[in-house]
Order: C-alpha cells, then sequence, then structure tokens
C-alpha cells in the first residue's frame, strides 16, 4: 500500500498520487492508476474546490481518465488525457517541465511518469517489468536519471522473484480446467485481493476456457471502459462457471449457498510466496481445499533492483513502507547497498554531460492541439521512443 506523500522533492509545485495536506497548494496533479490508496484525498470536495473552482488540472492516461470521469462527471473539464510514450512540454505560472508516460505493466491505465526539468525523476508508482524488458523502453535512452520514487511492496529479500505472468496464467487455468471437468454442479471462485489488477488472469482464463467470468456490477462497468475485456466478463450467473467478486469484493461467491453446487476457491495473490516457498511450485493445495496461485501486480526484489541497476539513479525515495520499523530499516539498507553498489561521482557526472537532451526548453515554443488516441496499441505492449511533443501552457 502506498504511503507516498504526494510530493516530488525536485518539482515541488506538482503532487502525484495525493490529493491532501500540503498537496492542496499544487499547480497540478497527476494519478499514475486508479487504486485507493493512490487517491487519498480525491473526494467530490477535492474535485469542486481545487480542480473546478481553482481550474486546475488533473494528468493521468486515457483508462485513468475514464474511470474519473465516470466516478466525478463534472471533472471533465479538469481532466488531461496524456498518451504514454509522448513528451508532453508542460507550463505551469513561472515553472516548465516536460512528463512522458511509460506503461507500468500494473493493472489497466497504470503508468509510469518521467519528469524533466532542471533533473530527471522516475516516479513509478505501482509497477511490475520484468527484467529483460527494461531495455525495450527507449524512452530512458540516453538520459541520467537524478532519481527514482520507487515501488517498494515487495523490496526485500525475502521477495527474490515472482513467476512471469504467462506462467500464473497457465497455472490458473490448469487448476480451473481440472475441476470444471469434473461435472457440471462444479464452479470456480476467484478470490484477488483488490477490486483492480487481474485483469491479464479474467481475460486470459476466459480465453482459454471459452467462457466469460461472472462479476460484480461495479467490476463489469469498470471493464466495459476496456475494449479487450468486454467479452471476458458477464453480469449473468447462468452463464458461466467461472466467478470473481460476483456478489461484490470480498464477499461470498453466488453459488456457494447453493446446496448442489462444488466450489473450488483459488486465491490469487503473492504475499505469502516469501523465500524457497516457490521451490514447490507456484500454486499449493491448503488442507481446506483452498487453492493459492502466486502472481503479483508489483515488482519483485529482483525486478526492483534491476531497474535500479539499468537506471543508475543517484538518489532513490520508497513509496511503500510497512510500517514494521525491522523490514523498512532492512529495505532502506538495500536501497543504500544498490545506490552504493552502482557508484557515482566524476563517472556519473561525465555521462551527465554526454546524454543528449531529449528537447531544449529555451527558444521559440509553439503550442498546438492533437487528436488523443492509442491506437492499436495496448498500454502494456509499448515501448517506443516518444515521437511526439506537445506543449501546452499554463496547464491547460
Amino acid at each position: 500500500m502506498s504511503t507516498f506523500s504526494g510530493k516530488i522533492q525536485e518539482i515541488p509545485y506538482i503532487s502525484v498520487d495525493r490529493f491532501d495536506g500540503e498537496n492542496l497548494e499544487s499547480q497540478a496533479y497527476f494519478l499514475s492508476h486508479c487504486h485507493s490508496d493512490h487517491m487519498r484525498g480525491l473526494t467530490n470536495k477535492f474535485v469542486n474546490e481545487q480542480l473546478v473552482e481553482n481550474s486546475k488540472y488533473l494528468y493521468a492516461s486515457r483508462v485513468t481518465c475514464a474511470i474519473l470521469k465516470k466516478n466525478y462527471p463534472n471533472i471533465e473539464s479538469n481532466l488531461k488525457e496524456l498518451d504514454v510514450n509522448v513528451s508532453y512540454i508542460i507550463s505551469l505560472d513561472n515553472n516548465t517541465f516536460t512528463t512522458t508516460l511509460i506503461p507500468a505493466g500494473h493493472c489497466p491505465g497504470s503508468v509510469m511518469f518521467l519528469f524533466e526539468s532542471h533533473s530527471t525523476v522516475l516516479y513509478t508508482g505501482d509497477y511490475r517489468i520484468h527484467k529483460n524488458d527494461l531495455r525495450k523502453f527507449n524512452v530512458f535512452r540516453g538520459k541520467t536519471v537524478d532519481a527514482v520514487y520507487l515501488d517498494t511492496t515487495f523490496f526485500l529479500e525475502e521477495y527474490p522473484a515472482f513467476p512471469a505472468r504467462r506462467d500464473s496464467l497457465r497455472e490458473l487455468v490448469r487448476i480451473a480446467r481440472d475441476w470444471l471437468d469434473r461435472g457440471q454442479n462444479h464452479h470456480v471462485n476467484l478470490i484477488v485481493c483488490a477490486n483492480y489488477g487481474y485483469e491479464h488472469l479474467i481475460r486470459g482464463i476466459s480465453s482459454e476456457l471459452k467462457t466469460p467470468v461472472h462479476v460484480n456490477q461495479a467490476a463489469f462497468e469498470f471493464y466495459s471502459l476496456i475494449p479487450e475485456l468486454d467479452r471476458s466478463v458477464t453480469r449473468d450467473a447462468r452463464a458461466t462457471r467461472l466467478h470473481s467478486k460476483c456478489r461484490g469484493f470480498r464477499e461470498p461467491v453466488c453459488v456457494e449457498d447453493q446446496p448442489n453446487c462444488a466450489v473450488k476457491s483459488i486465491k490469487i495473490s503473492a504475499w505469502q510466496w516469501r523465500g524457497e516457498a516457490l521451490a514447490g511450485g507456484i500454486s499449493s493445495l491448503d488442507d481446506d481445499g483452498l487453492h493459492r496461485l502466486c502472481y503479483s501486480t508489483h515488482a519483485s526484489y529482483e525486478e526492483g533492483v534491476a531497474l535500479i541497476e539499468f537506471l543508475r539513479p543517484k538518489r532513490i525515495e520508497a513509496n511503500v513502507e510497512r510500517g514494521e520499523p525491522q523490514a523498512d530499516k532492512a529495505m532502506r539498507e538495500l536501497i543504500e547497498r544498490h545506490l552504493g553498489m552502482i557508484g557515482g561521482g566524476e563517472e556519473e557526472e561525465e555521462r551527465a554531460e554526454e546524454a543528449p537532451k531529449l528537447f531544449e526548453l529555451g527558444g521559440k515554443r509553439g503550442k498546438r492541439e492533437r487528436e488523443q488516441s492509442f491506437g492499436s496499441s495496448s498500454d502494456e505492449e509499448a515501448f517506443e521512443m516518444p515521437k511526439r511533443h506537445t506543449w501546452w501552457n499554463g496547464g491547460g
């Protein structure tokens, strides 16, 4: 769960993923994705008093903006939809900087923000990127990243690695198919730990088993915003034997109280898979019949280290602290260790001087409007170098 304050030290006049306290004085706001721990303070009162009345703007991806418009209908004129892998020049009063959205691989619409002003800063939000995919992100080519605000949810040695999502999906399909093949009265209940973030599994199991997943109304309305998922879910309990949150988050599955139904529950999470737990496989069966499947939407320790080694930042700030002194101390020590291992000093200064700039802030600037479009690429498939720059004067 995010404990980030919302303030980027290098760009103090904006706020990211936090909308209360000192953040109320910010000139503009950024939201990485629509999970509640990243939306603290984002209420109707905030929307009305901070955004609408003061003509401020909130910047986010297309999917995130669609969710916000649904929940806050009067926010539309205060939202700025940003495409991934496009560099936007933003001017706020006397301050100018750029931001580039980078796919975060956490949930639909989730992004990292690369901010460039006098310093270059990456705010990861929640992210999961395999270490072998980092070099596909050409947006970092030729840049020296000064600071990383890092998702440290699993940045501990007790969570060394997680299975690839395709492997977790393959195991989920195997467990579900084995159960469903036992009879028409057999149903599967997918237990997930958040309202959003498991769409890869929902879409995958629906495709493999040729049947939609029964979900609740709120989830159905959310998935309707994502064209790739529109045929993967249903509100008709009779149309499928796959269920997830069909009565609401953390509520019993709709067929559990039917005496003629046999329900297999599969809990999808990463928290229990510490240390050597994965040595026995990526799923386990409890004595009470509950299946547990390892699946993470956050980076493992290994993936976090890979990002640090790839970017070689000068400073790292943890976005997630557990409130457990021993664990938080271990996490901070690991960060310091890896910062020390990548070095610094004259070599880094020379690298910064030689690095080509994405663009120069000085000189004549133009303003142009363009159609907002994602084309045919999904957020998690887009790795290209930013090709365009858009200038927004005064945040508008």
